[in-house]
């Protein structure tokens, strides 16, 4: 498993989001315990269907702009926090606005010396450079 950030334009944020949002929401039936078991496994196809066509989208209009392996998304997320509530809400989300990559960029440069905070700089300073939205998903 890895966390993989993509840059996308505006138009494909904007339709992913809506997807994502119900991929998440699905993800969190899943663990509904009164369901039944027939309706979890009608949960857990749509999700399915639902994740492949959400790759499907990213591979075909995104750009990778990097990953990070499952060792360092639990390091991101120790660093994490201990930062800002307002900016750790957009760093523990799947979806990142060009609007808000410089105030990121800006604060992760501060934190330089832990590898996984140079990865992910460097990530949205590349989405930055090419003025996309940044998308994380799980791969």
């Amino acid at each position: 498993m890895r966390q993989t950030y993509y840059g996308v334009d505006s138009i494909l944020f904007e339709e992913l989001e809506e997807y994502i949002k119900e991929y998440i929401q699905l993800t969190k039936e899943m663990f509904n315990k009164e369901l039944a078991r027939d309706e979890k496994l009608v949960i857990k196809q749509k999700k399915d269907e639902l994740r492949q066509w959400v790759q499907t989208k990213l591979l075909e209009g995104g750009s990778i702009l990097g990953f990070l392996t499952e060792e360092q998304v639990d390091e991101l997320h120790a660093q994490i926090q201990s930062m800002d509530e307002k900016l750790a809400v957009h760093l523990n989300s799947n979806f990142i606005a060009y609007s808000q990559l410089e105030e990121l960029i800006l604060v992760l440069m501060k934190q330089q010396e832990i590898n996984v905070m140079k990865n992910l700089t460097y990530f949205l300073e590349k989405a930055k450079q090419k003025q996309q939205h940044v998308i994380v998903w799980i791969m």
